[in-house]
């Protein structure tokens, strides 16, 4: 069994990412697997940022080519498709690359002592999925509306509630035989693409056999709505 940490990650957000990787270095205490997904202009300026430490550099350009064989414009795509669509593409097209990946926003940092295989081992056993019955905004609505329109379901769940994310390969691999992201991203936005996984996972659970928990479950309704009323969801305060 082959994991990744997997980074989607752009210009703005390359401090986090250096953080994050001296976090490591104090708190992890053994060897992790790190991906980063970047534009192809972005590369010179991500090196030089992240040199001394041990992670792997990948393009959008380099995983749509190996995957579709388009040979893409990536500046050209993100203004045709916009910041959301563009960084969902990096994250399930880098999903591909191994048999698991844990997906992470940049600002993510470690702030305890871990042993990674432990922990990616115990978060693939577990299988997780954590949801919400309360949409707080009009993109939340568009994602999930836009989702279901892909996938041909209905659904009641919101699913970006924590800040990172398990994919299987052979799920992604299921889901892109079925639907092409690719081509409905150029046409449909915004799209999450942790959503159209979950809801996809939760349409065929019979064959996945995920656990899908309700952050009310864990938090209490009293602090679910609380945050709510704030604008916030547990992937605000979210620690694995």
């Amino acid at each position: 069994m082959q994991w990744q940490l997997l980074i989607p990650t752009y210009n703005r957000h390359f401090q986090y990412n250096r953080n994050f990787l001296q976090s490591c270095d104090k708190y992890c205490i053994d060897n992790l697997n790190i991906t980063f997904v970047i534009t192809e202009k972005e590369r010179q300026i991500f090196n030089s940022v992240i040199n001394g430490y041990k992670a792997q550099v990948i393009t959008l350009h380099e995983l749509i080519k190996d995957t579709l064989s388009i040979d893409i414009d990536e500046d050209h795509l993100l203004h045709k498709i916009g910041k959301f669509n563009f960084q969902s593409l990096k994250k399930i097209y880098g999903a591909l690359k191994y048999d698991y990946s844990i997906v992470l926003d940049s600002e993510n940092l470690c702030i305890n002592k871990f042993n990674s295989n432990q922990l990616i081992d115990n978060i693939i056993e577990d299988k997780n999925i954590f949801y919400s019955n309360k949409m707080l905004d009009s993109n939340m609505v568009n994602v999930t509306v836009n989702a279901s329109n892909l996938l041909n379901c209905t659904f009641d769940k919101y699913f970006f509630q924590t800040s990172y994310w398990l994919y299987e390969k052979n799920i992604v691999q299921d889901l892109l035989n079925q639907h092409n992201l690719y081509e409905y991203f150029l046409k449909t936005s915004p799209n999450f693409e942790a959503v159209i996984y979950s809801a996809f996972i939760n349409k065929n659970n019979h064959k996945y056999k995920y656990n899908f928990i309700n952050t009310e479950d864990i938090f209490g309704k009293e602090i679910c709505d609380e945050l709510s009323s704030h604008g916030f969801t547990p992937e605000h305060f979210c620690i694995i």
